[in-house]
């Protein structure tokens, strides 16, 4: 498992982690790599223990032909209008890595059962799905990568991305998320994590920004 994303749901933390059969290969990133799902755990306390429930895995990847026929992980879940709203990155059979596109999933309850956006894949480019509630929508970090790579995105719906502005976005972000995963109005990101690494190892550093959304700000957000 890797690529794991934590959010709580009524007292309840969750963690959706990318589960892989053994044995497993990336094939550096090719498309003879083994497929990915998306598996979940829960727990009463972020410190564990955590345990799996018998839903797993909560998404598997698509048909033939589909945008995430090869590829479904790296999720990030944020809380909309009382759902689970899990947005993920989908890479088709015999795909480039370059041609990863975004993908979003819906559920009454985290456990599931999940059901794929008619209208995905929600945005056309990215590698890490980074996603959280801005103003009344749904804002994006895209990493470099596919034609809107290294952008931050707006969606007034979730569903439909318009680009913002060019940005050079860190590696693998993880926001720091104030809203608290509850529905409503979201407040914006201020800093988070994010991915690097040396020759020797990889480790985590911190990012900060300011795309918070200002008091009585009705229309757009940026």
């Amino acid at each position: 498992m890797f690529t794991p994303t934590i959010f709580v749901f009524e007292g309840t933390y969750y963690i959706v982690y990318t589960a892989v059969p053994a044995p497993f290969t990336n094939d550096d990133g090719g498309s003879n790599g083994t497929p990915t799902a998306l598996g979940i755990a829960r727990s009463s306390s972020p410190a564990g223990p955590w345990r799996k429930p018998d839903c797993n895995p909560i998404l598997r990847p698509g048909a033939i032909g589909d945008f995430d026929s090869h590829r479904t992980d790296d999720a990030c879940v944020i809380v909309r209008e009382g759902r689970i709203w899990l947005y993920y990155k989908g890479r088709e059979k015999g795909s480039s890595p370059r041609e990863t596109k975004m993908g979003l999933a819906m559920a009454d309850r985290p456990e599931g059962p999940y059901r794929k956006s008619p209208d995905n894949p929600v945005l056309g480019s990215g590698h890490e799905v980074c996603v959280w509630p801005h103003g009344d929508g749904v804002a994006a970090i895209v990493a470099p990568c596919g034609p809107e790579g290294g952008t931050l995105q707006y969606s007034p719906d979730g569903l439909r991305f318009v680009r913002q502005s060019k940005i050079a976005p860190p590696k693998a972000p993880g926001p720091f998320r104030t809203d608290g995963f509850g529905s409503g109005r979201g407040p914006g990101i201020a800093w988070g994590i994010s991915h690097d690494a040396s020759e020797d190892r990889p480790f985590l550093v911190r990012f900060d920004c300011d795309l918070r959304v200002e008091p009585g700000m009705e229309q757009e957000p940026f």
